[in-house]
């Protein structure tokens, strides 16, 4: 007969011994623009790397004390990883303009905090530039958790026209960007 695998049991300690457990967030943000066309950030959500259930939502555009939140959030962590796809060349250039978030990389830092910053945007295409896509909605797919198509859930519950430009569905906010952020 197999060992068991439950907690307590040789197996699930040797798992326990060699899997490491990362302590950081992943983050992601959506705005009402390109990099350094953004004038609003509608949505935050930072999710705990080994607690999918502690979260940080923010909606800076209505919430003046987001700043302190997500720096409360911050240390809680001891030197975290912050996890991202693309933060690197968007997110942490839109959360300096728009909030004052000051990041340095190497060091790495996020206001103020020592940080280890993990883009999966940049390990991809690193790891595999021959890979069909580097996008979020790539790996979605591949990994069977599709990402939902924000713009077309718009169109039909209808805030969004059929025919409104390639974009515009990030120009106002609606609470259905806090799921796509998540």
């Amino acid at each position: 007969m197999g060992e068991s695998s439950g907690e307590g049991s040789p197996v699930f300690a040797c798992k326990e011994r060699f899997v490491k457990k990362y302590d950081g967030f992943v983050i992601d943000i959506e705005s009402d623009g390109f990099i350094f066309e953004s004038t609003k950030i509608w949505s935050i959500v930072c999710t705990d790397l080994n607690d999918k259930g502690r979260k940080l939502k923010l909606n800076p555009f209505k919430d003046e004390d987001s700043y302190a939140k997500l720096y409360e959030f911050l240390t809680e962590y001891d030197n975290p990883y912050i996890v991202f796809h693309n933060g690197l060349g968007f997110d942490v250039f839109v959360l300096m303009n728009l909030m004052g978030c000051e990041h340095t990389v190497g060091p790495d830092t996020f206001m103020g905090v020592p940080v280890e910053f993990v883009d999966t945007f940049y390990l991809s295409m690193f790891l595999n530039p021959d890979r069909q896509g580097h996008g979020v909605e790539y790996f979605g797919e591949k990994l069977g958790l599709p990402k939902i198509d924000f713009r077309q859930e718009l169109i039909d519950i209808g805030f969004l026209p059929k025919d409104a430009p390639k974009g515009q569905e990030f120009m106002q906010y609606h609470p259905l960007m806090d799921t796509y952020c998540d």
